[in-house]
């Protein structure tokens, strides 16, 4: 049987959405079916992308069940190919649960200017992908040599017609993109100071945003990329 966090916890509920990390990157799935002591996943998806993944690796898998998240590390002992592909998990071990973000990410394109210390250095534009009053993601040059863990400034701009918010905020993740959005970088920025009127400002708009919110003189569309290598990250 497919071993489990303790007493009646049953975390790989069909449907549930499920993270997979394997190394430095972090995959996308839903649960499908459960068979004796194998899980029976999705196939595992990068921006959009299906990946594969090799029979025989370890995966730490994140199932976001509704009782909780809870993390366990398993193997991949193979695909099915046939009707509907599936990855298959198993030999699941170290269950524990994992907190939730404090706050909802929210699909949205916000242009930010993105600047350091160094005065001699001119800001640089940037678009979200998400975001939350916590952090978010987003897409610049890869020019701009954003590392993890630096602290850097955020001008956020929610309208064309209010100034926008100043925060600082630290770059806990940076992923190159490669084909057609060659030149590009992914990054993950985590909110380190906000004044708390500009946070109840940045929460109330996300919350009353349509999905595809964006200033248009602000936000011009980003080209999408197709598969990523990870070079940086911290936790």
């Amino acid at each position: 049987m497919l071993s489990r966090p303790g007493g009646d916890t049953q975390p790989w509920l069909s449907g549930i959405r499920v993270e997979l990390e394997v190394g430095a990157a972090t995959l996308e799935s839903r649960v499908e079916a459960v068979r004796e002591a194998e899980l029976m996943l999705s196939p595992p998806t990068l921006q959009g992308r299906r990946v594969r993944v090799a029979s025989g690796t370890l995966v730490r898998a994140a199932f976001y069940a509704p009782a909780g998240c809870w993390v366990a590390d398993a193997r991949v002992v193979g695909r099915i190919i046939g009707g509907q592909e599936q990855l298959v998990l198993r030999e699941f071990s170290h269950w524990r649960q994992r907190q939730r973000r404090r706050t909802q990410r929210y699909p949205r394109r916000i242009a930010f200017e993105l600047y350091r210390d160094d005065p001699g250095e001119c800001p640089v534009l940037g678009c979200t992908e998400d975001i939350s009053a916590e952090g978010f993601s987003a897409v610049l040059n890869e020019d701009v040599s954003p590392r993890p863990g630096e602290l850097v400034g955020l001008r956020i701009y929610l309208a064309l017609h209010q100034p926008p918010l100043s925060v600082r905020a630290r770059i806990v993740r940076v992923q190159r993109r490669f084909g057609n959005s060659r030149g590009r970088v992914d990054v993950a920025l985590s909110i380190t100071e906000i004044e708390d009127s500009d946070r109840q400002t940045l929460e109330e708009c996300l919350k009353r945003s349509p999905l595809d919110s964006r200033p248009p003189a602000l936000a011009p569309p980003l080209a999408v990329g197709t598969s990523r290598t990870i070079i940086g990250t911290q936790e």
